[in-house]
């Protein structure tokens, strides 16, 4: 049985700064720069004029999140390996990643309620399978 994982196992190894270990500084020349509809790099998603997608505007308010989110995800595109009969475990591992920012957001955003919660870990997913779908379907 083969695990996938895109974290090497063995031997040395270099861990790769994401968007929110970055300096401040870069990251608000980044965002300073972003596409003001919100189309741009990362996950940043538009949204229609007078609706008010609560966990999206959560995602979008926190771009050193967003950012995070989107390196991790992308890292994640470039280096897995999908083998047969172990969907589970990349599953799982998509689950970690949507599991690690989620919990970010809620303490930048102060989330008390766990119905805000399940809707912001709901749209981060999906939001994270939405990018990975053809990568991994």
């Amino acid at each position: 049985r083969v695990m996938v994982t895109d974290r090497p196992l063995i031997g040395r190894y270099r861990s790769i700064p994401g968007a929110i270990d970055r300096a401040p500084t870069a990251a608000k020349a980044r965002s300073s720069t972003a596409d003001p509809g919100g189309i741009g790099e990362g996950l940043h998603l538009p949204t229609l004029p007078g609706h008010t997608d609560q966990p999206t505007e959560w995602l979008n308010s926190a771009p050193l999140i967003q950012d995070a989110l989107f390196d991790d995800v992308d890292r994640f595109r470039k280096t897995f390996v999908q083998v047969p009969g172990c969907e589970a475990s990349t599953a799982e591992r998509i689950r970690e990643i949507v599991g690690d920012a989620v919990k970010k957001l809620v303490k930048h955003h102060h989330l008390t309620q766990s119905s805000q919660q399940k809707q912001l870990e709901h749209h981060v997913s999906r939001h994270t399978y939405a990018v990975l779908h053809s990568f991994i379907y």
